[in-house]
């Protein structure tokens, strides 16, 4: 029988839910979450119990151990018991759904690059509002070098990105810590409650699991935005060279 995640805490000297929590920097009645739906652990916070007991993510979330003729999987299973003619047409319909899919790949990067290319539109637009304001009547804010624009370009996006963000985790670390200030519940139904230096501690772990997870999404988000505005950079260029062209 596969062990669960109060037998992997107990049988690391954790009598309590409570000091287990602590010691792996999460709310408590977040982690008596966990020992309730052990399924439902994120990913992220699995892995990071599994790599603090020194166990397998599968007996964090309470997993029995898999073979490795289970891994394989009935439809592979069913593949091989299949004869050479059933696998050659299997095969070719294989095929088929694989050139399905390239093309629902290609659907998908289309999307992207429209959400990109308006994104772009809506950024670039207030870029420019934005210098406008900040510069004396009369004047016209330009730059020396292509490549002067386009660095400040994607540091008012890292700016706009980042207060964004900023303005987000507060807003969940004040529902955090309210819900930290009433305390918890035990699991024999003993009411708990959090230390000023706890509800510190975990608040600030709390907004550096954020940062963590939402900054590399935020970049990408960025990356995005800078290839459509090299794609949009070029466009132009060409159709200036093309101009030019055709008057000599």
């Amino acid at each position: 029988m596969a062990k669960n995640i109060q037998d992997l805490r107990r049988e690391a000297g954790y009598r309590s839910a409570k000091d287990f929590a602590a010691a792996i920097g999460i709310p408590a009645s977040t982690y008596n979450r966990y020992e309730a739906q052990p399924d439902a652990i994120p990913l992220r916070q699995a892995w990071a119990i599994a790599d603090f007991l020194g166990c397998s993510i599968d007996m964090v979330v309470g997993r029995e151990p898999v073979s490795a003729e289970d891994m394989r999987g009935d439809a592979q299973k069913f593949y091989d018991g299949l004869s050479r003619e059933s696998r050659a047409l299997l095969d070719d319909y294989m095929g088929y759904l694989a050139h399905r899919e390239q093309k629902a790949a290609k659907r998908r990067r289309d999307r992207a690059t429209e959400v990109n290319r308006a994104l772009l539109t809506h950024y670039k637009a207030r870029f420019d509002a934005q210098h406008e304001s900040e510069a004396p009547f009369g004047i016209i804010v330009g730059y020396d070098r292509p490549g002067d624009h386009r660095a400040a370009f994607e540091a008012f996006l890292a700016d706009v990105a980042s207060k964004k963000l900023d303005s987000d985790i507060d807003e969940h670390l004040r529902g955090l810590e309210e819900e930290l200030r009433e305390g918890y519940l035990d699991t024999d139904g003993t009411h708990h409650g959090f230390t000023e230096e706890e509800i510190v501690r975990q608040l600030e772990a709390e907004g550096e699991a954020m940062r963590a997870e939402f900054g590399p999404r935020d970049r990408e988000v960025i990356e995005g935005i800078m290839q459509a505005y090299d794609e949009q950079e070029e466009h132009e260029q060409q159709d200036w060279l093309t101009f030019i062209n055709r008057q000599r």
